[in-house]
């Protein structure tokens, strides 16, 4: 006798009890990311002249701007108006944008959801997570910690938020006392404490040098000594450079990071290429138990966690 066969399928989300499942009609050569008249074109030669596809993707699609600012999120799929949407079928979609590499689509569903359901923990965090995935850190951070301050209970956006306090939302500074600024002016530039006694300088949302992904960045690490080396490099590569400067080492964090600032102004090649990343002495979290440098009177030079940061 032959034997039974047998389809197991894995379920990328939790799935409730009773909740519908769909296959699509649409496989091969990229069809689910086609536009949604194509997909409809698609779908009448396979199911009919007729057919008009109700899923809610493309119920979406086919509204204009002006109506999509008027859809209505419901708690139950009995809705059978164009406009009128079951909310975690929006979820659904900002979910599958996010798959597909649509962020903005991504961010769309997400907010849209919000705009009913301003506590839900997965929206917030998944709507931080698609900007992070264009490239906008600081946005995606700014987005977790007020999820976070809301008082979201989420796994993920605790962890941002543990992240977070761990890497410098809440630096002890004598200037500022307990809570140190987000920002703070070094000359022209700005410099956004992100991380444990740790900044970037950059004028940009991201320390992310160029959007394209077909270039090879160089990644290095140095103290202040080393900065014409670094030209010397960048000169030489000519392509996007991530720099990581360990400050304080021979002067005062302060006075080094005004040659590291100097460094900059005074080149036209770090300008073009390279995005500089400070790392100063936040009472030494990564020194704890390590013995003193005796040859250099210093304590050790944190190059694994330099090298990281690059």
């Amino acid at each position: 006798s032959m034997s039974p066969v047998g389809v197991e399928l894995l379920a990328l989300c939790d799935i409730e009890e009773g909740e519908r499942l769909t296959v699509s009609r649409i496989d091969g050569g990229g069809g689910l990311d086609l536009p949604v008249d194509s997909r409809a074109s698609t779908l009448r030669q396979i199911m009919g002249s007729n057919f008009s596809c109700r899923c809610p993707r493309c119920r979406y699609e086919r509204l204009d701007r002006s109506s999509k600012q008027q859809i209505i999120l419901g708690d139950t799929r009995d809705g059978n108006e164009n406009q009128v949407f079951y909310w975690k079928e929006i979820k659904a979609l900002g979910d599958l944008a996010m798959q597909q590499g649509r962020h903005e689509d991504a961010e769309e569903f997400y907010s849209l959801v919000l705009k009913t359901k301003p506590d839900n923990g997965d929206a917030l965090h998944a709507r931080a997570a698609s900007y992070l995935e264009r490239g906008l850190y600081c946005k995606s951070q700014q987005l977790w910690k007020e999820a976070h301050n809301i008082g979201s209970t989420h796994k993920e956006i605790s962890l941002a938020a543990t992240k977070q306090k761990a890497y410098g939302f809440s630096t002890r500074t004598k200037e500022h006392g307990n809570e140190a600024p987000t920002s703070v002016s070094t000359r022209n530039y700005k410099v956004t404490t992100l991380m444990e006694g740790r900044c970037f300088i950059t004028d940009r949302d991201s320390p992310i040098l160029s959007p394209h992904d077909d270039l090879v960045t160089l990644c290095t690490q140095m103290t202040v000594d080393r900065l014409p080396r670094l030209l010397a490099q960048a000169t030489n590569f000519g392509g996007p450079v991530s720099a990581v400067v360990f400050v304080g080492r021979y002067k005062s964090i302060e006075e080094e990071i005004e040659e590291v600032a100097a460094a900059w102004e005074s080149s036209e090649i770090l300008q073009k290429y390279a995005d500089i990343h400070l790392v100063f002495d936040g009472n030494k979290p990564w020194f704890i138990g390590a013995e003193t440098d005796e040859a250099h009177e210093r304590d050790p030079y944190p190059i694994n966690l330099l090298r990281q940061e690059s």
